[in-house]
């Protein structure tokens, strides 16, 4: 029987959060988590050896938190206190740098659409493609959070960081979007990526010079490449349940264009083509996402 050495979780957020942060999520030693067991979302539990993807494009930013210790692909973990340290993800509009073997322990946020900057303060032109230090939003605030949540156990890591964004959107104070970017981008995620920009504008009520200019200011990518990254998430579904033969069909099902297209997308956006996701089921949580999605 294979020995268990990690786990992935996500956790529903705390319930004064859950209008702006899709999930909680931690990765590390596999271990057990009763006292917030209610919250759990899911998990995935893995042997040593696994594989993990590289960083896919994800239009909604993220907040990662790593802990100062780092798995290796033997499933021992090592101490690199020197490593821990928060940062905040901006909007991804390509596939990042790829994972080695080794990954470190984590505990994060994944926002909702175009909601990051609740908790940043900065619109999200200022961070996209760009994976910037906590501490250059939240100042001294962020110093010591790494360090409390790395001697703490899991569920009370879980409530240390619940507290730590409810105090950061409390304060949290200037300009919002005009728009209602949030339910635009909840509704394109909802459609698979296929609305059109000319359908989004519609539904705001502006021009589309006027929703371009709003989604890259506040969510950081255009409306065009929100939709396609949203496409993109909504197909690893098919790839990450090990689909294989009938790409074509596939690419019809997903909104594209041909086979070709959906290689073209799916290397742009994930660095990886969707016969050698499907072929090595690789681990990434928006697979996992959007196999969930699909049942």
């Amino acid at each position: 029987m294979e020995r268990l050495v990690t786990c992935y979780r996500e956790y529903a957020p705390h319930p004064a959060l859950r209008g702006q942060l899709r999930a909680l999520f931690c990765f590390g030693p596999a271990s057990r988590d009763d006292r917030h067991s209610s919250r759990l979302i899911r998990e995935v539990r893995f042997g040593a050896g696994a594989s993990y993807s590289a960083t896919f494009a994800d239009a909604d930013g993220s907040l990662v938190i790593e802990l100062g210790r780092l798995g290796e692909a033997d499933g021992s973990w090592k101490d690199t206190a020197a490593r821990a340290g928060a940062s905040v993800i901006g909007a991804m509009g390509v596939a990042g740098p790829k994972h080695g073997p080794e990954l470190p322990e984590m505990i994060g946020a994944y926002f909702h659409p175009a909601q990051a900057s609740a908790f940043t303060g900065v619109p999200g032109r200022v961070l996209a493609d760009r994976i910037v230090p906590l501490e250059e939003l939240w100042g001294r605030d962020a110093r010591e959070l790494p360090e409390r949540l790395r001697d703490a156990d899991l569920a009370t890591r879980l409530d240390l960081l619940d507290a730590a964004l409810l105090a950061r959107l409390e304060v949290r104070r200037g300009p919002t979007a005009s728009l209602d970017l949030a339910g635009l981008a909840q509704w394109v995620v909802a459609e698979r990526g296929q609305p059109s920009v000319e359908r989004l504008a519609q539904e705001a009520g502006v021009s589309r010079q006027q929703l371009t200019r709003v989604f890259h200011e506040w969510v950081g990518v255009s409306p065009k490449r929100y939709c396609r990254i949203a496409r993109f998430q909504s197909a690893l579904g098919f790839a990450g349940a090990g689909a294989s033969g009938d790409w074509a069909r596939v690419a019809a099902d997903s909104g594209y264009a041909d086979h070709s297209h959906l290689i073209a997308e799916f290397r742009e956006f994930s660095g990886l083509t969707p016969q050698r996701l499907a072929s090595e089921r690789r681990f990434h949580p928006f697979i996992e996402r959007a196999r969930a999605a699909q049942r």
